[in-house]
């Protein structure tokens, strides 16, 4: 899978868990609110998918997904920050199951900051489709 894709289902994996699994909507709440139960031992999730998405902004962009301009670390946070941002507004706003149709309105304004012009349409069509995926119309 084309990392960039895998960047946009990341997302809609966390939309839909955070909607459908109590357990995960609850971890991530309370990670939002008052951080990792270790503290500063193990692994921190924050850090962990940081690195990930990372890793996948660089592989976008060597793969001609991303414009090759882009700093994969900033595309990175940017788009951890992105999945957070709409759960804790989703949350906070106590519409859960708006989550995944929020997530998809996010990625088709991000989208023309990210992706050379020509692939626009095709991921655009993608973050839709998988947004089909998770809510029942």
């Amino acid at each position: 899978m084309p990392a960039l894709e895998a960047c946009i289902g990341i997302t809609y994996v966390v939309a839909d868990l955070s909607m459908n699994d109590a357990m995960v909507g609850a971890m991530l709440k309370l990670t939002h609110q008052i951080g990792d139960y270790r503290g500063a031992q193990g692994d921190n999730i924050a850090k962990v998918w940081g690195e990930t998405y990372r890793l996948l902004a660089e592989r976008a962009i060597a793969q001609g997904d991303l414009d090759s301009e882009l700093d994969a670390d900033v595309v990175g946070i940017l788009l951890q920050q992105l999945t957070a941002g709409v759960h804790i507004v989703a949350v906070g706003t106590e519409t859960m199951d708006q989550m995944a149709t929020r997530m998809e309105r996010a990625w088709y304004f991000l989208l023309p900051s990210l992706v050379p012009p020509e692939k626009l349409s095709y991921f655009r069509e993608f973050a839709a489709r998988r947004l089909r995926r998770y809510v029942v119309t």
